[in-house]
Order: C-alpha cells, then sequence, then structure tokens
C-alpha cells in the first residue's frame, strides 16, 4: 500500500444524496460472474472482490506500479552483471540472454503482482464502504416502516371518530326531517279540507247565479221570437204580393220575348236556307275547282308526257354538244313537272300519270323514282330486290319513293350522298333512305309521320312547302304504304318504306324484245346512266290524258359520269354552277354502250333497261332556269365562263356537257368542297340543325340553303342571316366579311326602324314581318327567320319581288324554326 494513502469515504461519491437509484454495489452484486472463470471454495469477500469489475478511478494507476518493475529491473540487472562476471569469456552470450531474459520475465512478473495487490486492495476497500452504506439503508428502512406504521394508526384513528361524529349528526337531521314533514302534512290537510268547503259553497253560488240568467235569458229570447214572428209573417205576406205582381209583368214579358225568337227562329230558317245554298254552291264550286284541278293536273301529265318524248326525239336528232345538253336539261326539268303533276293529280284524287300492264321490277321502280329528281347523282342505291311490283301500284310506289327521295336530297348537302337500301321482309320489302344533312326534331317528326300516314284525306293542312309528304300519304293510304322516320346512323334521318305483299309479285324473266315494250326508264346512278341504253317502245300520252304508244326508238344518251356528274356533287332542280374540269370523254352509241353499271350500283338480271316516256329523266345541265318574263334592263352581267371544248371524237360521238349559267354571274372560285350547298326542299317535314348562336358569325353547314335561295331566284346577288342586334350568322360566300358587317348593320337598323313604325303607327306590338327597301342599283328585303333571326336579300332592280318573297318566306317556313339567335348579353 501506497504511504500516505488514507481508507476511503464510507459513503460513495457516485450517488447523489435523495437520488431513489439503485446503489452501484447492489446492482454489481446481482450481475452474473463470467461464464469462463472457474469456481473455487475460496473466501466469499475475496470471491467478491475478484466478481466487482473495477471502475475507473479505483485501477492502479501508472506512478503505483512503475517503483517495484524499476526495483526488481535494477537488481536483475545487478544479478546479470554479477553472473557475467562470474562464468567464463565461452558462456558470457549465453548468459546474457539468459540472463536478460529471466531479468524480463522477472520484472513482469513483479509488475503483474503489484498490479493484483493494488487492485485487491482497492477492491476491498470499496467493498467495505458499501456494505457500511448497505447497512446504513436498512436502518433507514426500518425507521421509515416505523414511521408508516405509526402514522397509519394515528389516521386510522381519526377515521373513525369522524365516521361516528357524522353518524350522530344524520341521526339528528333524520329526525328533525320527519318531524317538519308530519307538521307539514298536518298543515297541508287543513289547508285542503278549507279549500274543499270554499269551491263548495262558490259553485253553489255560481249555478244559482247562473240559472236564473238562463230563465231570464229563455223569457228574452221567447218575447224576441215571437215579435219576429210576426214581423215574417207580415214580410211574407209583403213579398207574396209583391212576388205575384213581378210574375205577372214576367208571364208579359216572356210571351213578347217568345214572339220575338219565333221571328229570329223564322230569320235564322231562311239564313240556315240560305247557307245550306251557299254550302251546296261551295262544295259543288270544290268539287268543280278539284275537277277543274285534276283535269289541268292530266292535261299537264299529257303534256309533260309529250314533250318528253319530243325532247327525246330532239336528243336523237341533234348531234351538237350544247343543244344535246340543253335538251338533256330541258328533259330533266319536264320529268319533274310531270312529277309535279302528278302531285297534283294525287292530291285531287285523280290517277296518277301512268299504269302499267306488266309487274315493275323493284330495281326499275327505284331507278325510276332516282329520275324524277334533281340530286339523282347523289343517290346510290346499295341493294335491290328481286320482286316487282303490280302494274296498277307501281307508278303509286315509284312516285312515293321519288318524293322522299327528293326530301332527302334537298334536305342534305350536296357533297353529302343519299343511300337507298332494299331488304325483303315477310311482310313485303322494305326501302330504307338514309341521308345526312339535318336532323328532324321530335314534334317535326311526328307532324311528318302524321302527314305520311294518309291519317287526313283533306287538303286544309297542306302548305306550299309540304306538298310532298301530303302526296306520300294520300299514295300510302291508297295502297297500304307504311313509312316511318328514324334518326340515321349517317347523321340525318331515315326513312322506312314498307311495300306490303298485297302489290308484290314474282317477276316472269321474258325476253329483251318483250320487256322492253312499255316500261320505265329510270337512271340507275351517274355512272350507270352511260350505260342504260336499250331498245324499247315508248308509250305517249295524247293531248286527250289517253295513253297510246309511240313510235320505237332508241333510248336517248345520258350524260357520262365526269367531272360534272361526279359522286357527291349533284345539282338541286334550281340548277348550280359546277367548275370548270377536264372535257368528258366521247359519248358511246347507245348500241355499243355495256350495260353493266359500275360497281356500287345494283345490277339487274336481266339484259334489257326499261324505258317510257317521263319515267326516266335525264339530268340536268347546271343552268338556272331563265325567268319566265322577259328580263327588264338592268345593269350589264359579268361575262359568262368559257364553254370547255369538245373533245376529238365530238364529230361522231355526243358528249353530254353542262353550259355554265346564264341567268347568274360566275363565281371567280369554286366553292369548298366540304361547305354543305344546296336548296331548301319544298316539302319540308319539319328538319332541325344546330340552333346559331348570337356568338356565331358564320355557319357553313346552312351556307347551302341560301346559296340554293339564291340559285333557284334569279336577281338575287347577296342573302345574309343576321341576329335582331345585327350580328351576321350565315352568309353567302359573294360577301366579304366586311360588307356582310355592313349589311348586317344596315338590316337592323332597318328593322328597328319599322319596329318603332309598328310600335308607334300600328297596333303598338312592335312586330314587323317583312321590310323592303329599293334604292338605286338594287332592292333589299327583309324577313323574320326564327327567334330573334331575320333573312336578308339583296336583288337586281329588275328581279322580280314576287318570286322573291315567296321563296323567302318558303325557305323561312322550311327552316325558320332553326335559326335562332340569343339576344348578346353584357
Amino acid at each position: 500500500m501506497r504511504a500516505g494513502a488514507g481508507p476511503r469515504p464510507k459513503t460513495d461519491p457516485r450517488i447523489r444524496p435523495g437520488s431513489t437509484a439503485e446503489p452501484p454495489t447492489a446492482a454489481r452484486t446481482r450481475r452474473r460472474a463470467p461464464p469462463d472463470r472457474p469456481r473455487t471454495t475460496e473466501d466469499p469477500t475475496r470471491t467478491l472482490i475478484d466478481d466487482l469489475p473495477l471502475l475507473p478511478g479505483d485501477r492502479p494507476t501508472l506512478r503505483d506500479l512503475v517503483p517495484v518493475p524499476l526495483l526488481t529491473a535494477a537488481v536483475s540487472a545487478a544479478g546479470v552483471l554479477a553472473a557475467l562476471l562470474l562464468v567464463p569469456d565461452e558462456a558470457i552470450g549465453s548468459v546474457l540472454v539468459v540472463g536478460t531474459a529471466a531479468a524480463v520475465l522477472l520484472c513482469a512478473a513483479a509488475a503483474t503482482a503489484t498490479h493484483a495487490l493494488l487492485s485487491a486492495r482497492a477492491a476491498r476497500t470499496r467493498l467495505e464502504s458499501v456494505t457500511q452504506e448497505a447497512g446504513r439503508l436498512v436502518l433507514e428502512r426500518s425507521r421509515l416502516a416505523e414511521e408508516s406504521r405509526l402514522q397509519h394508526e394515528r389516521l386510522t384513528g381519526e377515521l373513525t371518530r369522524e365516521r361516528a361524529r357524522l353518524s350522530t349528526e344524520l341521526d339528528r337531521e333524520r329526525a328533525h326531517l320527519a318531524e317538519s314533514l308530519a307538521a307539514e302534512r298536518h298543515r297541508l290537510n287543513e289547508e285542503h279540507a278549507a279549500t274543499i268547503a270554499r269551491l263548495t259553497r262558490e259553485h253553489a253560488d255560481e249555478c244559482a247565479r247562473l240559472t236564473e240568467a238562463h230563465t231570464a235569458e229563455l223569457t228574452r229570447s221567447a218575447e224576441r221570437h215571437t215579435e219576429e214572428l210576426r214581423r215574417v209573417s207580415a214580410q211574407h205576406a209583403d213579398d207574396a204580393a209583391r212576388l205575384t205582381l213581378r210574375h205577372t209583368g214576367d208571364l208579359d214579358r216572356l210571351e213578347a220575348e217568345r214572339a220575338r225568337l219565333a221571328q229570329e227562329e223564322a230569320r235564322l230558317g231562311a239564313e240556315h236556307a240560305r247557307l245550306t245554298v251557299r254550302l251546296r254552291e261551295a262544295e259543288s264550286a270544290r268539287a268543280a275547282a278539284l275537277a277543274a284541278t285534276a283535269n289541268a293536273a292530266g292535261r299537264m301529265q299529257a303534256l309533260s308526257t309529250g314533250m318528253l318524248a319530243d325532247l327525246r326525239a330532239m336528243e336523237e336528232k341533234h348531234h351538237d354538244e350544247e343543244v344535246l345538253a340543253d335538251l338533256l336539261h330541258l328533259d330533266h326539268r319536264t320529268a319533274q313537272a310531270g312529277r309535279l303533276a302528278d302531285s297534283v293529280a294525287v292530291l285531287t284524287g285523280a290517277r296518277s300519270g301512268r299504269r302499267w300492264a306488266r309487274p315493275i321490277a323493284m330495281e326499275s321502280i327505284l331507278r325510276g323514282a332516282m329520275g324524277r329528281i334533281s340530286g339523282y347523282q347523289r343517290v346510290r342505291v346499295h341493294s335491290a330486290s328481286d320482286t316487282a311490283v303490280a302494274g296498277h301500284a307501281a307508278e303509286g310506289v315509284m312516285h312515293a319513293l321519288a318524293e322522299l327521295l327528293d326530301n332527302a336530297a334537298n334536305f342534305s348537302p350536296p357533297t353529302a350522298e343519299v343511300h337507298v337500301y332494299v331488304e325483303e321482309v315477310p311482310a313485303g320489302v322494305i326501302v330504307s333512305v338514309e341521308d345526312s344533312g339535318l336532323v328532324m326534331g321530335e314534334a317535326q317528326q311526328r307532324r311528318a309521320e302524321r302527314a305520311v300516314s294518309g291519317e287526313s284525306a283533306g287538303l286544309g293542312g297542306l302548305t306550299g312547302t309540304r306538298l310532298g309528304l301530303g302526296v306520300v300519304g294520300r299514295l300510302a293510304r291508297r295502297y297500304g304504304l307504311r313509312v316511318s322516320y328514324r334518326p340515321s346512323a349517317r347523321g340525318g334521318t331515315g326513312v322506312l318504306m314498307l311495300v306490303p305483299q298485297d302489290i308484290l309479285v314474282t317477276p316472269d324473266t321474258p325476253t329483251p324484245a318483250a320487256a322492253s315494250a312499255g316500261m320505265p326508264s329510270v337512271p340507275s346512278s351517274p355512272a350507270a346512266l352511260t350505260g342504260a341504253g336499250a331498245t324499247a317502245v315508248r308509250p305517249r300520252r295524247g293531248d286527250d290524258g289517253r295513253t297510246k304508244t309511240g313510235r320505237t326508238e332508241t333510248s336517248r344518251p345520258e350524260p357520262e359520269a365526269g367531272p360534272v356528274a361526279a359522286r357527291g356533287d349533284g345539282d338541286h332542280a334550281a340548277g348550280r354552277k359546277t367548275p370548270p374540269g377536264p372535257p368528258p370523254p366521247a359519248r358511246v352509241p347507245a348500241r355499243c354502250r355495256p350495260t353493266n353499271p359500275p360497281a356500287g350500283t345494283p345490277t339487274h338480271p336481266r339484259s334489257y333497261c326499261p324505258a317510257a316516256a317521263g319515267a326516266g329523266p335525264s339530268p340536268r345541265r347546271s343552268a338556272a332556269t331563265p325567268p319566265a318574263v322577259p328580263p327588264r334592263p338592268g345593269p350589264p352581267r359579268r361575262p359568262r365562263r368559257p364553254r370547255r371544248a369538245p373533245p376529238a371524237s365530238a364529230a361522231s360521238a355526243r358528249p353530254s356537257v353542262r353550259r355554265p349559267p346564264t341567268t347568274r354571274p360566275t363565281r371567280t372560285t369554286a366553292p369548298p368542297p366540304n361547305r354543305p350547298r344546296d336548296t331548301a326542299h319544298p316539302h319540308d317535314p319539319g328538319r332541325r340543325h344546330h340552333s346559331m348562336t348570337g356568338t356565331t358569325t358564320a355557319d357553313d353547314k346552312l351556307t347551302w340553303l341560301i346559296e340554293g335561295l339564291l340559285e333557284r331566284t334569279p336577281g338575287a346577288r347577296h342573302a345574309l342571316v343576321l341576329s335582331r342586334d345585327g350580328l351576321k350568322l350565315c352568309r353567302t360566300p359573294e360577301l366579304s366579311a366586311d360588307q356582310a358587317d355592313q349589311l348586317a348593320a344596315i338590316a337592323a337598323g332597318i328593322q328597328s326602324l319599322s319596329h318603332g313604325a309598328s310600335v308607334e303607327f300600328g297596333d303598338g306590338s312592335g312586330g314587323v314581318r317583312s321590310a323592303m327597301t329599293e334604292f338605286y342599283g338594287g332592292v333589299l328585303f327583309i324577313v323574320e327567320a326564327g327567334e330573334g333571326a331575320h333573312l336578308a336579300v339583296v336583288t337586281a332592280e329588275d328581279a322580280d319581288a314576287g318570286l322573291i318573297g315567296h321563296n323567302m318566306s318558303e325557305l323561312v317556313e322550311q327552316i325558320g324554326e332553326h335559326l335562332t339567335a340569343q339576344p348578346r348579353t353584357s
């Protein structure tokens, strides 16, 4: 033990006073000895000292260990030197090595022993201090247990005394409350008895008072009743006397009224007799008018049939391409006029133009219907039926199909095609007409189906623009046809017509010579027209309306399916301008032309092409119809487009070309290929289109409608649809954007002034139906066209105002309900 080192304090300085942490000695006593330490029977204290790990402060320092190894090294060195001096010279090296090793080992052993001794001494000192601390803690625990026991005994005594005190107070309070409750019950019983006695006395007093009042009231009521009875009896006597006098006067008045009514009855009888006579006269006049109309329609049919025969004879006679084009145009227009005459005849109850002795094949029925409309080039027949229609119903079915095809063609853009499908079903044959034009609304579709159903046989519901559906309804009622409408998958409207089995027959395959007699000649498609040529006997209608057989002639040549009759570029009845294109190929003679139509056109199993007057009109040229009256002098028109030069083989062939229009200026550029351009249909079933709002400045989907108005109206220059506040909605391409804005502002101003005039000088409603402004060089017509929209047309000075007004009103009646313009809001 190093000198000067005293014993360690009994309290471990690493344990803070008042800390509840476990002493390090106790913690170390619970630790297990290392598993690799052997268990020996040594002193327990020594074992505990050895098991206790030394803390950093308890380990021997270097200063405590150095003296002993140094002393050992000095002694060892002295021993080695002594040995070296004693051994011989030969053994000095060995002795030196062995002595040095022994000295080193001795120093190491001395250092190890010193370290172990110091460590054991430090551990023993620490164990003594821990033992003393443990004894102190045991004494502290005994003291705290005694204090806890004394505190528990004190609190238990206090609790017992407090419980006894509270029990005594509770008994005293319970006795007090019982006494108070008994006194309160006695008091309430006394008050209740007094209250019952008081209420009994008050009730007896009130009953006596009410009995006296009731007796007095009965006495007064009896007196009033007696007095009122006397007064009513006197008043009744007075009223009876007065009513007797009044009744006597009424009897006199009624007698006079009866006499007057007898005179009025006599007058009404005479008036009824007069009106009956007038009604009979009106019915006779109506019957005579219908008969005259039917007679006029028959004569028109005869004239159109004769004109068709004469035109076809001229077509065979003339070989000049321009003359032939004019004749083909007149031929087609005459056929359409014949269809209109047939429509008038059907509406007046007369028979249609033709009656066939033989059944007509369904393909011929379809081609005949196509040939009677203006846009036949756009009709595509995808399938056909091998059945035929009985001769007596063939013309009616053909006429009804022509009206439906014309309706579909006129209400779809000229760039769109009309597709026809034929399907045989057990009930008959269904002919489906699909277009991609304007869509019908629900109300319009119901009106159209009611018109084609034939429910109403009168002419009162027909208008100038809805004759076609009335004709279809009459024909459907006459031949048992069933027509229905549905939305088309092509975006427009589909029409289904069921031809019943009653009028269908199975056709016999005739010989070409027999088949060519008395059958209709109809174009199948624009391309098929070039190959439809066969010799046939044409029945011709004379002036007396009877059909007589004309001469046998070759069917007239049809126009080639060239640029002017390309797919999707069909012209309307009013005529359209066709952009110049390459010259058409030379026409092949009819006897040399193939009879097979191009792909996409249904082929017929027979080798002949039936022909008849008026059944197969040729396509017209794309020129507008000249006005019915000679034009008045006016401003010079632009020069016409130069005609195309005939092909080299024109001397031997007759190509079909179309002359430029002569009644309207020619456009400098062709219209956009995707912009619809067609005229409105004269038999409007009520189609609808996207409504134009006040934010729309142009709508190409409706441009073709107002272009069609210009095409069929000679002298018309520009057309514009505008909103009530002067916003242009739709215009013709000839108008620039600035001109359209100016015209819209002018038209809106004129309508506003007319509205003011109506408010100030009219009936005050402010409505304006139409307005016309004539200025130097032209005339401006304005009519209402739908909700909040107007239609403005600028014409030349020499234009027919009546025709222009009629065409504008017709267009508004057709699509005016679909042209809407909401007022602009800020």
